[in-house]
């Protein structure tokens, strides 16, 4: 849900944790709560940290975490050289 995701963005940040709050804001953006520019950066971001697996990462911050909120097939991809 939106609140558990900006909640997992505040809390990873307080505990250093960048990948885990930029995965929280990537998908809160995907969901439709932030710009098209903001979801550029975070791709970047994650694309340069080789992150394959958004959810993975989210888990990591929120055991339980599922990815039920995009459909099928929305998920972000890493370009296949990178895979």
């Amino acid at each position: 849900s939106r609140a558990a995701l900006e909640e997992c963005a505040v809390r990873a940040e307080l505990h250093g944790h960048e990948l885990v709050a930029e995965a929280a804001r990537l998908r809160l953006v995907q969901l439709g709560f932030g710009s098209a520019s903001q979801e550029r950066s975070a791709t970047r971001f994650f694309e340069a940290q080789r992150v394959r697996d958004l959810e993975a990462t989210l888990r990591l911050f929120m055991p339980g975490f599922r990815e039920a909120a995009l459909p099928a097939g929305d998920a972000p991809r890493l370009p296949a050289g990178e895979r």
